[in-house]
């Protein structure tokens, strides 16, 4: 350091200023944080779960104007963020995915549209009859 700046800071400034910095640090990396802490990439290997989710969202949605099909979703579709990565898959040339990342997508899409939309349409249907 310079001697300068020795002779104006004292040591406890210093560790003041090491504080803060480390404190702005911290704050800085909230988003990379909270990513990695909610992250919910486990629940690929819990699939099973997914249509009961979806079907207890359908059904809680008819009694209470609140829906948390949002967040079910998004906990979902963490799992993606781990098969973009798989390398050693083959990968469709057009678009550019692995086999099991397109399953993954194709169940969560299929199983949406079961539980979820065909209820929500059939209800619809029949209120407006």
């Amino acid at each position: 350091m310079e001697p300068i700046i020795l002779e104006v800071f004292s040591d406890k400034d210093f560790l003041a200023v090491d504080g803060y910095i480390k404190d702005l640090s911290q704050v800085a990396s909230i988003e990379e944080t909270l990513l990695q802490v909610c992250d919910c990439s486990f629940l690929y290997f819990y699939r099973d779960m997914f249509p009961q989710f979806v079907s207890s969202l359908y059904h809680k949605n008819l009694v209470t104007p609140m829906s948390h099909i949002q967040l079910v979703l998004s906990a979902f579709s963490d799992p993606e963020r781990i098969l973009v990565h798989i390398n050693h898959l083959e990968r469709n040339p057009l678009s550019g995915m692995s086999n099991c990342h397109s399953a993954y997508q194709n169940f969560v899409l299929r199983v949406l549209k079961e539980e979820f939309v065909e209820p929500l349409c059939q209800l619809i249907e029949t209120d407006l009859r």
